[in-house]
């Protein structure tokens, strides 16, 4: 069984600043109450669509994603905002986050140049140990 508080710790011991909700709804409220007139730029996530985050965020900030607006500008313009948001594939308890990418561009924009990021992590994805996140990863 997944122990939340185990995984959260762990992350944490890791470099991670963590928030957990109990809730897509409230995870939503927290984001939007953070970021207000920023440039945010989202990866490609189921996650992230079924919490109607880009349409939350659309409402006080330019958000840029490929899903919404097309391949081309939006996906440039999502790889050079200042914050971006994603989720992971997969999380271990152990504090490891996976992410494998087809084109790179939400992995590049997790590691180099934003002033925030922020992974969406579903209780869904997390596995109790790295191997068996990394085999879970993706679905």
């Amino acid at each position: 069984m997944i122990n939340i508080d185990e995984t959260i710790k762990n992350l944490n011991s890791r470099g991670f600043d963590t928030s957990f909700f109990e809730n897509g709804k409230d995870a939503v409220d927290y984001l939007a109450s953070q970021l207000k007139n920023e440039t945010i730029g989202f990866g490609g996530s189921k996650t992230i669509e079924a919490l109607g985050l880009y349409e939350r965020l659309c409402e006080n900030n330019s958000v840029f994603s490929h899903w919404y607006q097309g391949y081309g500008e939006a996906q440039k313009n999502a790889v050079g905002a200042e914050v971006y948001i994603t989720s992971a594939n997969a999380v271990a308890q152990t504090g490891e986050i996976i992410n494998i990418d087809g084109s790179g561009n939400r992995v590049a924009s997790t590691l180099y140049g934003k002033k925030k990021v922020y992974i969406i992590i579903g209780v869904n994805k997390i596995a109790e140990d790295y191997d068996k996140a990394l085999g879970a990863q993706g679905t």
